[in-house]
């Protein structure tokens, strides 16, 4: 089993598209309601951004985006001010097998969900 803390930092080489899917749901559950669990807060505080990959750290840009907490969540955790430098990725990288691209904010960094 895949110790949690270390889904940010692993390497992708090989990954499907459901790999990279599992990855957003990370951090989907990682980032929302975050105030009320002092450990996810604890996480999310210790993330380093030097150790990540460029599709990481698109996934956390386009989830924060999706739902409206980018700013919000930079305030409250300085370590994750590099995320407005976050550039899109320069090919589309899949999440699911069969993408709808209902989201504007995953479709603004080429993630197709």
């Amino acid at each position: 089993m895949i110790n949690s803390y270390q889904w940010p930092y692993m390497d992708q080489t090989n990954w499907q598209p459901l790999d990279f899917g599992q990855l957003n749901a990370y951090f989907n559950r990682l980032f929302l309601y975050e105030e009320t669990d002092e450990e996810k807060s604890n996480i999310i505080k210790a993330l380093d951004f030097t150790r990540m990959s460029d599709i990481t750290k698109a996934i956390i840009y386009a989830n924060l985006s999706y739902y409206k907490k980018l700013d919000e969540m930079i305030q409250k955790y300085p370590n994750l001010e590099e995320l407005y430098f976050v550039k899109p990725l320069e090919k589309p990288l899949y999440l699911t097998p069969k993408p709808d691209n209902l989201f504007q904010s995953y479709r603004d960094m080429n993630l197709m969900l």
